[in-house]
Order: C-alpha cells, then sequence, then structure tokens
C-alpha cells in the first residue's frame, strides 16, 4: 500500500462498481489471516529461504490451531476450484475475535472493529454516513499503527478508504445489493450441469442449464418449494448505532449454510 498515495481522489465512474459485501467477509479474513503468518518476520515480502520456513511453519501451526479449537479447515485448496477459505469460514472467524486473536496473535480491536464494518454493510439497512465514515477512519488508522509493514489488500482499503463515497452512490443499502443469493446457487449450477444436461456439445449442455435454472425459478413453482429456515442474529448495540433503524429489535439474515463455492481462489505468494 502506497501511504503516500492513500487519500488521492478516486474516480467517481468507478463507484457504480459497488461493494461486494459477501466476499468482503473473505477479503478481511484473508488480510488477517496472512498478517498472522508473517508477524514472526514482520515483512510484507517473503524473502530467504529461513524466513521462508519460518513462515510456512508458522502457517501449519495457524492452521492446526484453528483446526482443534475452532473446527475451521483455513487456506486449503480444494480440488477444482478456489480454497477452503470461504464466507462461511470467515463469518465464524469475526464471530468469535478473541478465540481468533489468541490463534492468530492479531489484535482484537483490530478484528472486532472489522467485524462491526462487516456486519454493518451486510445489514441490509440504511447507514449513519458521518458514524461510520469515523469508524472506517479509526479502523484505517489502527491498522496502520499495528501492521504498516503489510501492504492493505485493495479489497480493504477500497471499503475503509471509499466505502462511504461508494454507499452513498446507491439509492438503495449497500447490503440489499449483495452478491450472496447469485452465490448461493453455486452448488445448484453444479448439480443442475451434471444430472440435467445434454453433453454432447457445450451449447446444448449451457442451453439445458439454463432452462432448468428458469424453471427453478419460476414463481409458482417457487411457492410450491420447501422453505428452509435461516439463523438469524440480532443486532447488537455495536452495530445498531450505525444503522438507521429504529426498531432496536430488528435482525438480520445470517445465512451460515451460504454455498460452498463462496470461497477465495486468489494466493499469496509466501
Amino acid at each position: 500500500m502506497n501511504l503516500e498515495n492513500i487519500s488521492r481522489p478516486s474516480q467517481i465512474e468507478n463507484y457504480r462498481f459497488g461493494l461486494s459485501t459477501l466476499h468482503c467477509w473473505i477479503r478481511f479474513f484473508e488480510c488477517l489471516l496472512h498478517i498472522g503468518y508473517r508477524l514472526p518476520i514482520k515483512s510484507w515480502q517473503v524473502k530467504g529461504a529461513e524466513n521462508k520456513e519460518i513462515v510456512e511453519n508458522n502457517k501449519k501451526k495457524i492452521q492446526a490451531e484453528f483446526k482443534s479449537r475452532m473446527g475451521l479447515i483455513v487456506d486449503k485448496p480444494k480440488p477444482g476450484y478456489g480454497s477452503s477459505n470461504d464466507g462461511n469460514t470467515a463469518r465464524c472467524f469475526f464471530y468469535n475475535p478473541e478465540l481468533s486473536s489468541e490463534i492468530l496473535g492479531i489484535d482484537k480491536n483490530l478484528i472486532v472493529k472489522f467485524s462491526i464494518i462487516l456486519r454493518v454493510l451486510a445489514s441490509g439497512r440504511p447507514i449513519k454516513i458521518e458514524n461510520f465514515k469515523e469508524l472506517l477512519g479509526e479502523t484505517k488508522q489502527l491498522y496502520l499503527d499495528l501492521y504498516r509493514w503489510y501492504y492493505m489488500p485493495s479489497s480493504v482499503h477500497k471499503v475503509l478508504e471509499h466505502g462511504c463515497e461508494i454507499i452513498e452512490s446507491f439509492s438503495l443499502p449497500i447490503g440489499q445489493l449483495s452478491e450472496d443469493d447469485l452465490e448461493a446457487r453455486h452448488k445448484e449450477v453444479r448439480k443442475y450441469r451434471l444430472f440435467h444436461t445434454r453433453k454432447c456439445s457445450r451449447i446444448s449442455s449451457n442451453t439445458d442449464l439454463l432452462k432448468r435454472l428458469s424453471i427453478t425459478s419460476e414463481p409458482l413453482i417457487s411457492t410450491k418449494r420447501k422453505v428452509t429456515t435461516r439463523k438469524s442474529n440480532k443486532l447488537d448495540i455495536d452495530v445498531q448505532k450505525y444503522l438507521i433503524c429504529e426498531d432496536t429489535s430488528s435482525t438480520y439474515d445470517l445465512d451460515i449454510n451460504l454455498e460452498d463455492s463462496v470461497s477465495s481462489d486468489s494466493s499469496e505468494s509466501e
């Protein structure tokens, strides 16, 4: 991250791309994860055989602790696509800041602030821009004070530095523009492609797939489908104060069973 250019004016036309609120969970999680791996050497780049061995050993230790203490499999490749760093893993990480801090060695306050930011964005409710901007500024400064040596990923920078401007550029709350529903169809797409499409050509296969998706999304058929229960979490006071929400008993959906394929296909050089 170039600290000299951190506050340079952004191009307004790029705001139309919005914020990927679902993938923000993964990117913020991976940011902290890779900081934790590199804490023994405190360097963004891992150079030299000795440093690479230190980071690799620390990574294995952290992965083992996540597995044994939280039941999470982190940074493991999945056959055919991405890695095990999916939305569900990231949510579990941020909803247990104290334990996550112990395992990674990351400052607990930074994890908590990241968690609040992500929950505010995902709430689907109007946001108090001034209050939220103050939170983003405090979080950015805390990050720089603690881990200036690790370049801030562009997705994290986008939220902390330009999040409020992007939110203000949309008429709907940013959480209502999430890609959650689209990503949740990935598992069904794979099943339909495997069992309900012709395999004689790609055109035939994609045609059958689109027809099947059209059928399953037809309103009348959708009403006949069994509705799965989604877990809803009550908005805690730390999140409520950044939202325009008069009803303190309001809840938001925490879809812990989101599609496993909402995973990270990004990799960083160790």
